[in-house]
């Protein structure tokens, strides 16, 4: 009995002691410790090891008296009396392995893990070390060979053999001699121990990609989701050496911790005497903490701000995260008989929203289906909670559909406000007057990223005063990011499959080969992320030999979660997800995504190569710490007369409007300053916006009703306009509705991206291979009715053969040019000047390039366009800008001149993201470009034509939309920061030797 007791014993302290210090950490060298749980458990064991250690302090007297105790009750006094020596010894030397465990792991934190990582690791990154890694001809990674592979399996065996010896070691080393006092230490005990530590090493040098002892990653066919080990991650991705990975990989760490502020928090307003404040506290205790919710202080500061009637502005995009400042103020509009608005984008998740808020609201309430929460659509319904998408807004009907509705609103949310300035300015301020005209006071909550004069905007177009609150969560405990340049990508990166399958495999193979079990990408209008997948899936035989995995179609479609877009996005414990850069601006990018996880996570940017990216990433520190270092700009508010005779057709159209609501229109504009004269000035309005040559007798109609003077207090006769042309309303509706196109099934489907009607010219050409809805169409040509301007495509999953990208050719013929009587800020810079004209602008589309970089224009294919593939457009009294170079020496100037523009262009799709496309720089080609460079820069610079025109050294920029977009007001806004980014890249770009400039011509030379 005493033999099997003391083997047991043997037995456990080995496996704890020695075989633990192997499998939980000194295996896994790559390992940092962090602050998480799952990292602090690997010191666990050696803890235990230190108290049983001390356990064998206690003098030998105590543990007899003790058992003299037990005595009366066991009759085997005399064994277990016995056995004390036995015992007192085991526990000895499991003392002294602690104390050697302790010092090793602590000299190997010291100095051994850097050996390892700066020294030993880089062994296995090269053929020619000593023959232990190979190239594989599949994967392109080096892995171990056949030699070397039988080397580790033999290892592996000897540690278990030595593990045996070690306790048959134990057994019969003449233990039962010893006293059981923790001085008893003989450095012979210890060298057994050292040999494993040796082979340990060894061992876990040749298998890095294992993930247990017994049972290699390589047979893992079933194992569930393995911890996500980021600095494993982070030496997968070097060693695998994957073409376009641009800079270095970046763990980030910070044990920040927002618990404790939102209990302070909690604490401060629960004095509050509101009791709708209170009801919220209380919610919080009881629904919040049971579940370990937390909350940045920031939300619950815009619940509390909501609940006191204040519009709030919350920088966070990702509307999940602050899901208590959608639903306790909707419920407690609910409450007081008033109905809740929620406007989005239609992504294809409406439906999954309109579940969303359905829960969270009966969360709050725990009821179960007492609100009605829809899809607003035409047809009759009793919607307390409605959700509206911002195609939806730009409707010809204006919202009579949802008039009953609108009066009682008494609290909207926005998701990506900003994604509704793509369609103007007008629609919203049109949308937010028919809001809650019943309602005592109706309340806003916009959430989006950041922008530079968001506040600003949306307080005039809403006419409403908003407060900033920031919400943004912190960033992952732990997080690996990781940034791309998607033109270097292997085109084949599946050897032998000869079909394009993206950067984006390339990284999620690397992931998948390592535990991690889904990988999620958003995609948004870069890739055909819906395509993609359906190609990716049809070679999952060749999937399961580059990751080991099941050769199942269906471990392709668990492996990975494709997305339109991240605005749904909700926070996990950890994450792994692949980014398109369709911002243009990496880090910010980065900014927004590193918050998914509370934990880890890795993020991969996947950027094109647009001017600033290099620029950021050389300038790495300070683009990290300053969002606006290098900020997105939204359009600048602006009540031009164009605006307004927006504005006003849009009434007219529908209803006789008053000639006393003209007349306020009109003074509200920046640039009206005449006197109404009736029925002809509603003409001029007219023909700003519609092409209208003559107009017929009923086209417009005057009626004659009675109008109250609150002023005079008196009753007086008032003249009513309205429109009545079914030319001028198709027209306008033609222009000023949603974009569409057709697809091949017949069925008429929204862009997933918001944009007007009269924009698709600007953007979406004959030819061009584009993405809607996350699948890849061909643009065949366009459908033009009386009132309907749509695109025709058909499906292009098989044409999906890289990257393209698409630049067009644009000429601008201006006439009737005069000075713009609005005066802006002082943006004079040096060497630079620049005013603001009005003309009669036309312009055509010559045709496009092709590109399969962003820059690479030198060998670009170019596509020639007729009048029947793309109608030109004409703009009567349009504004434009003049920046004027002020350099006496004219060859410089010129050159100055048109390297400036080129500056200005490209960088445009970085600083307005959604609108860039409407932004064009022109010069007058003649007289500035140099043949050897016209064809490369007519991809990058429009050609303009002005009548008139003053000899003066000069580039244009011109908005290109029916619509004054405020677009060019923030250029004059923010044109000393623009120019002074840009002179900074320039003085970088010397200094790097950077060729984006060269727009491919060094490449293609």
């Amino acid at each position: 009995m005493g033999e099997l007791i003391t083997v047991l014993c043997l037995v456990v302290g080995e496996l704890l002691g020695d075989a633990t210090f192997f499998f939980m950490g000194a295996r896994n060298h790559k390992k940092e410790m962090g602050v998480n749980e799952e990292k602090r458990r690997q010191y666990y064991i050696t803890k235990n090891s230190w108290i049983i250690a001390l356990l064998a302090c206690i003098p030998g007297g105590v543990v007899k008296l003790l058992f003299w105790l037990l005595s009366h009750f066991f009759s085997a006094y005399a064994e277990v009396w016995k056995l004390l020596p036995d015992i007192a010894g085991v526990v000895d030397r499991f003392a002294s392995i602690a104390v050697y465990m302790t010092a090793y792991r602590k000299i190997r934190g010291d100095w051994k893990e850097k050996f390892h990582r700066e020294i030993i690791d880089q062994w296995g990154t090269e053929e020619d070390s000593y023959g232990i890694y190979v190239k594989d001809e599949l994967s392109g990674s080096y892995i171990l060979s056949e030699k070397w592979l039988y080397i580790k399996d033999c290892t592996r065996f000897l540690l278990v053999i030595n593990f045996t010896l070690l306790a048959l070691f134990h057994l019969t080393s003449g233990i039962r001699g010893m006293t059981g006092n923790i001085l008893n230490f003989s450095i012979l005990e210890l060298i057994p121990i050292m040999a494993s530590t040796v082979l340990m090493e060894f061992y876990n040098y040749l298998s890095f990609d294992d993930r247990t002892f017994f049972r290699g990653r390589r047979r893992e066919a079933e194992a569930e989701e393995l911890p996500l080990d980021i600095a494993q991650l982070k030496v997968e991705y070097e060693k695998k050496n994957i073409p376009g990975i641009s800079t270095p990989l970046r763990i980030k760490r910070h044990d920040n911790r927002i618990e404790d502020a939102m209990q302070d928090y909690t604490k401060k307003i629960g004095s509050d005497e509101n009791p709708y404040i209170q009801y919220f506290v209380d919610y919080l205790e009881k629904h919040r903490w049971s579940v370990k919710r937390h909350y940045h202080t920031g939300s619950l500061e815009a619940v509390v701000r909501l609940i006191k009637g204040e519009n709030l502005f919350c920088a966070s995009p990702f509307y999940k995260d602050i899901d208590i400042c959608i639903f306790f103020p909707a419920f407690l509009t609910l409450l007081k008989g008033m109905k809740v608005l929620i406007l989005a984008e239609d992504c294809g998740n409406l439906n999954e929203l309109m579940q969303w808020v359905k829960a969270g609201i009966e969360e709050v309430q725990s009821l179960n289906d007492y609100w009605q929460v829809n899809i607003l659509k035409e047809t009759e319904d009793d919607a307390d909670v409605g959700i509206l998408s911002f195609q939806d807004i730009y409707r010809p009907e204006d919202f009579r559909w949802l008039k009953f509705f609108f009066d009682k609103v008494g609290f909207v949310v926005v998701i990506e406000a900003s994604g509704m300035l793509s369609g103007g300015q007008e629609a919203i301020s049109n949308l937010s007057s028919r809001i809650g005209k019943t309602s005592e006071e109706c309340i806003w909550l916009l959430c989006d990223n950041n922008a530079e004069s968001m506040l600003d905007l949306f307080s005039h177009l809403l006419n409403k005063n908003f407060a900033y609150v920031s919400a943004t969560p912190l960033p992952a405990e732990e997080s690996l990011i990781g940034y791309w340049n998607v033109e270097e990508e292997q085109k084949y990166p599946w050897t032998p499959v000869r079909h394009y399958l993206g950067a984006e495999l390339q990284v999620a193979e690397v992931a998948w080969y390592n535990g991690v079990k889904q990988v999620i990408l958003y995609g948004e209008e870069m890739v055909p992320i819906y395509d993609l997948k359906w190609i990716a899936g049809q070679y999952y035989l060749e999937f399961h030999k580059r990751t080991k995995r099941k050769p199942h179609q269906y471990i392709m479609n668990d492996g990975i979660s494709m997305e339109i877009s991240g605005n749904d996005c909700k926070m996990k414990k950890n994450c792994f997800l692949i980014v398109e850069d369709c911002n243009f601006n990496l880090y910010e990018t980065a900014r927004q995504y590193v918050t998914r996880a509370s934990e880890k996570v890795v993020l991969h940017i996947l950027s094109p190569n647009y001017m600033l990216r290099n620029f950021m990433k050389s300038n790495e520190d300070v683009v990290d710490a300053d969002p606006k270092y290098i900020a997105q700009f939204v359009p600048e508010y602006v009540n031009t007369k164009r605006n307004i005779a927006v504005h006003l057709i849009r009434k007219m159209l529908q209803y006789p409007v008053a000639e006393t609501t003209v007349r306020e229109e009109l003074e509200k504009s920046e640039a009206w300053g005449q006197d109404f004269n009736g029925l002809e000035d509603i003409k001029e309005l007219i023909r700003l916006v519609v092409p209208v040559e003559h107009f017929g007798e009923r086209d417009l109609m005057i009626f004659y009703g009675r109008h109250f003077d609150k002023e005079e207090g008196i009753t007086t006769q008032e003249k009513y306009y309205y429109i009545n042309s079914s030319s001028i309303k198709n027209h306008f509706n033609r222009y000023f509705q949603k974009a569409c196109y057709i697809a091949e099934n017949g069925e008429k489907c929204h862009i997933n991206k918001l944009i007007l009607a009269g924009h698709l010219d600007q953007k979406y050409l004959k030819g061009q291979l584009v993405v809607f809805n996350g699948l890849y169409y061909e643009i065949v040509k366009r459908r033009i009715t009386s009132y309907e301007y749509i695109l025709q495509v058909r499906r292009a999953s098989e044409q999906i053969l890289g990257r393209r990208y698409y630049r067009q050719d644009r000429y601008y013929e201006l006439k009737k040019v005069e000075d713009y009587p609005y005066t802006p800020m002082d943006c004079q810079v040096k060497s630079l000047s620049v005013s603001s004209y009005t003309a009669d602008i036309s312009v055509k589309t010559r045709g496009y390039y092709v590109c399969r970089g962003w820059n690479e224009i030198a060998d670009a294919a170019y596509i020639v366009l007729n009048e029947e593939d793309v109608r030109p457009r004409s703009y009567i009294s349009k504004q434009f800008l003049k920046v004027k170079i002020t350099i006496e020496n004219l060859e410089e100037a010129k050159a100055v001149a048109v390297q400036m523009a080129c500056l200005f262009q490209e960088s445009f799709c970085t600083l307005y993201p959604q609108q860039y496309h409407l932004l064009s720089v022109a010069v007058d080609r003649e007289k500035y470009i140099e043949k050897e460079d016209e064809e490369i820069l007519k991809g990058v610079l429009s050609d303009i034509k002005i009548e008139e025109q003053e000899e003066e050294v000069c580039f244009y920029i011109i908005e290109d939309s029916m619509e004054d977009m405020g677009l060019l007001r923030s250029i004059e806004r923010n044109f000393r920061r623009i120019q002074a980014l840009l002179s900074e890249y320039m003085q970088w770009n010397e200094k790097s030797g950077d060729e984006y400039l060269a727009f491919g011509k060094n490449i293609a030379g």
